[in-house]
């Protein structure tokens, strides 16, 4: 059995399948020994098998892919965490994405905080009213518009966003049917030609996704990318960890995958005054066939490195 981890064939990842959904049935786990004695795989490619058949669900998207054009460019940014967001950061990054004349514009989650609907312990006299919030996101967008007429505008959910659907769900399930089209509708995003988007998606070769995709378990935000690339085995930029990384990864027969993790918009939270935080948002160059360059820009005390 080979050790090819990366490649392993269908009829072994189907007998996988199969022998977890038995498991699971009765009431059980596949584990790496399990594999390696009924598919009769190495215990490294064992280890490989378990963790995706764990994980499987957690990026489930529909393969949205945004064809691009040579010369396209795209300012990307997330997580300004309105009414928290950092108006200064947010003027030098206009300034600085408006000399590459971005004809797409991705934001990509947490444009809302939804602050007095979170599940932490918060301050009742600071931030705003849940309408309030929304009311100030939708300004946003339509400076946004404003300032980009002719773009492309995408706006993606972020898990500062589904506070909304959770919160109803939990507290009126008989309106959960409501959910779906109530931020897009008071966002005016039809009014904007803005698309909203709730699963991740391609741009050219490069996947964007918010970053919350990845559920269960803890993670070291000083690996985010280490991490990720487990899940997402292709080029990406994530966003909600609030930390400017970018890595190559190397595959056999000189595969190489650009990730970046890119940096937030917002002020320091109430629930993490300590942090590594970095503000940041990234410029994107595309060609035709999809490939791209990616400029992963920090923003420091007002200046952009």
């Amino acid at each position: 059995m080979s050790d090819n981890i990366n490649k392993f064939d269908r009829e072994i990842w189907q007998k996988a399948l199969i022998l977890d959904t038995k498991l699971r049935q009765d009431g059980e786990m596949l584990g790496r020994n399990r594999l390696m004695k009924y598919l009769n795989t190495s215990e490294k490619l064992a280890e490989h098998i378990a963790f995706i058949l764990k994980n499987r669900d957690i990026i489930n998207c529909s393969n949205i892919i945004c064809p691009t054009k040579a010369k396209d460019i795209e300012l990307c940014f997330g997580d300004l965490h309105i009414p928290f967001q950092d108006r200064g950061a947010l003027s030098v990054m206009f300034e600085y994405a408006d000399l590459f004349h971005p004809n797409i514009v991705t934001i990509m989650g947490d444009l809302l905080d939804c602050y007095q609907i979170s599940t932490f312990l918060k301050n009742p006299i600071r931030g705003k009213r849940l309408f309030e919030e929304i009311q100030e996101g939708k300004e946003f967008l339509y400076e946004v518009r404003d300032r980009y007429p002719e773009a492309k505008i995408i706006l993606y959910r972020g898990n500062h966003e589904e506070r909304i659907e959770r919160y109803i769900c939990d507290k009126a399930p008989q309106l959960a049917e409501l959910v779906e089209s109530l931020l897009p509708e008071k966002l005016e995003l039809n009014k904007l030609n803005i698309e909203y988007i709730t699963e991740p998606f391609v741009i050219g070769k490069l996947w964007h996704l918010h970053g919350s995709e990845r559920t269960g378990g803890g993670y070291n935000p000083e690996h985010i990318l280490n991490v990720l690339i487990q899940y997402v085995e292709d080029h990406f930029v994530t966003f909600h960890y609030h930390r400017s990384q970018s890595k190559t990864f190397k595959r056999i027969g000189n595969r190489y995958w650009n990730t970046n993790s890119v940096g937030y918009l917002a002020t320091d939270l109430d629930y993490a005054k300590m942090n590594k935080w970095q503000q940041g948002f990234g410029i994107v160059e595309y060609e035709e066939d999809g490939s791209f360059t990616f400029h992963n820009k920090t923003i420091l005390n007002g200046s952009i490195y």
